[in-house]
């Protein structure tokens, strides 16, 4: 039984040499990476409007399914959220329009989600005039349900 025991905390004593300098190493690494993220520089963020209720079938559907998107807008100012509020039925048709064009597929594909708010940012950026309104910088899907 004593043998079992000094065994034991042998074992311990020896697994605490050989992986204690790792541990220490994963540590001050951890830190090294916590400092150069505190370090990075931080996101600034403009101004930003909802618009709610876009509701559409996708392509290829025949009307059976339907896509339900909430959008997110960031603008440099408010200036900007003006013009668009401004020229809201032009570019809820607009989005209205694009998303309708895609499939289901297009539309699940989570890994071209970015592509399709990209394009979407693009052509609402093009209804507003950019001599005297500031352009749109995010477009984001606050809500996104394929029905």
């Amino acid at each position: 039984m004593i043998a079992v025991v000094l065994v034991a905390i042998g074992g311990g004593a020896a697994a605490a040499y050989l992986f204690f300098p790792q541990v220490t190493a994963m540590i001050t690494n951890t830190g090294e990476a916590a400092e150069e993220i505190a370090e990075a520089e931080p996101v600034e963020y403009g101004e930003f409007m909802e618009l709610k209720g876009f509701m559409v079938n996708p392509s290829d559907t025949n009307g059976r399914r339907a896509l339900m998107v909430d959008v997110g807008l960031e603008g440099p100012s408010t200036k900007t959220l003006e013009a668009v509020v401004a020229k809201e039925i032009l570019i809820r048709d607009k989005i209205l329009g694009k998303l309708s064009k895609l499939s289901v597929a297009e539309l699940a594909d989570v890994s071209i989600r970015d592509s399709i708010k990209l394009d979407l940012l693009d052509n609402i950026n093009a209804l507003l005039d950019p001599e005297e309104e500031e352009q749109l910088s995010r477009l984001y899907f606050t809500a996104f349900i394929i029905n």
